[in-house]
C-alpha cells in the first residue's frame, strides 16, 4: 500500500468515526507543516504518522474496536529510528527510541544513552547521563497545561530579561524565548517553548543547561522536540 494510499484511507475512517472532520485535518497539517524541513521523502511518512495519530481522538474510549484500532495505531510508530544531529559543525549519526507518555497525548524520541527519562512534579524530564554533579543540570521538561493557549503561556512568562523569539517554526511551531544568566561558560541558559494541542490546551518545554552545553546537550533536546507529536 502507497503511503497517498494510506493517507486517503485513514482520513475516510477518521471521518467516519466522528464528526470532527475539520479538526482531524486541521491537526494533520499541522503535524506535516511542523516538519515542513525534513527532506520530501521523509514528508509523506509524516503526514501518515500524523493523520494515524489524530485517529485517536475519535477512537479513544469509544468502543472495544475502536480502543482496538487505537492500539494498532501505536503500533504504526516505529520502535526506533535513526536521527541526524547537527552538533557544533559536524553530524551525530544516532538511534532514537519511541517515547509516548503514560497518557497517550503525545509521542516523541530519544536517545536513551544520552538522556535517562523520568517523571518530576507531573511532568516528563529528560536528564542528560554522564555528567559531572558540579554543573548546572541539563535537562528537557516537557509539561502540558490545560484550559490556555502557548501564546498567553508565552506573554504571561516574558520578561525584560528574556531574549524574546518570538513566534517560532523550530523546533516546534509555537512561540519561544530564552534567558541567559550570565556569560562564564558554566552560566546557566533556560529555553523555553510553547506549542497548541489544537484542543484548547498548550505544551511547555524547558530546556535547561548551560553556555558551554548550548551547542551540544541543548542542541540534542531541540533535536528530540523535532520528532514531538500530538496523539490527542
Amino acid at each position: 500500500m502507497t503511503e497517498d494510499r494510506l493517507t486517503e484511507l485513514l482520513y475516510k475512517a477518521t471521518n467516519e468515526a466522528c464528526a470532527k472532520k475539520d479538526q482531524v485535518r486541521l491537526a494533520v497539517r499541522r503535524g506535516i507543516q511542523a516538519r515542513s524541513t525534513h527532506t520530501r521523502k521523509h514528508h509523506a511518512a509524516w503526514a501518515a504518522t500524523a493523520a494515524a495519530a489524530v485517529m485517536l481522538v475519535c477512537f479513544m474510549g469509544f468502543t472495544e474496536p475502536g480502543r482496538a484500532l487505537a492500539a494498532s495505531i501505536w503500533s504504526m510508530f516505529a520502535p526506533e529510528k535513526p536521527v541526524e544531529i547537527n552538533i557544533e559543525g559536524y553530524t551525530e549519526d544516532k538511534k532514537a527510541i519511541l517515547a509516548p507518555d503514560t497518557a497517550e497525548h503525545y509521542a516523541f524520541y530519544y536517545d536513551e544513552t544520552q538522556f535517562e527519562r523520568v517523571e518530576r512534579d507531573s511532568a516528563d524530564v529528560l536528564l542528560a547521563r554522564d555528567l559531572d554533579s558540579d554543573l548546572p543540570g541539563v535537562f528537557l521538561e516537557i509539561r502540558r497545561i490545560e484550559s490556555m493557549s502557548a501564546q498567553a503561556l508565552y506573554e504571561k512568562a516574558l520578561t525584560p530579561e528574556a531574549v524574546d523569539l518570538g513566534a517560532v517554526v523550530l523546533p516546534i511551531t509555537g512561540y519561544g524565548m530564552e534567558i541567559w544568566r550570565g556569560q562564564e561558560w558554566n552560566s546557566p541558559v533556560t529555553i523555553l517553548y510553547w506549542l497548541d494541542d489544537g484542543f484548547g490546551n498548550a505544551y511547555e518545554f524547558t530546556l535547561h543547561g548551560f553556555m558551554e552545553a548550548y551547542e551540544g546537550h541543548m542542541a540534542r533536546m531541540k533535536q528530540i522536540l523535532t520528532t514531538f507529536t500530538i496523539i490527542q
